[in-house]
């Protein structure tokens, strides 16, 4: 696993997500943000694992990015 590649910190993430391994998914995840911030899977993936993990109030923050970065404007965070 190449740790500079964004698609497979991507993978890792969503892959370990799946599977509830939702802290492992949140070191993932920010990796792929630290190589690309406005990455609108990695900040929607980092959401959910948050939101998985039980880190509701912190998730919003990524669950909103990923809203503004969408470019069609149809993904947007529920609210739990």
């Amino acid at each position: 696993l190449d740790p500079g590649s964004l698609d497979a910190q991507l993978g890792l993430g969503t892959s370990l997500r799946m599977c509830s391994l939702y802290e492992k998914a949140v070191l993932a995840y920010r990796h792929a943000i630290h190589l690309d911030p406005d990455n609108l899977e990695a900040n929607k993936g980092l959401g959910l694992a948050l939101d998985g993990a039980g880190r509701n109030a912190e998730s919003r923050e990524f669950h909103n990015r990923a809203a503004e970065l969408s470019r069609d404007k149809k993904w947007r965070y529920n609210g739990r």
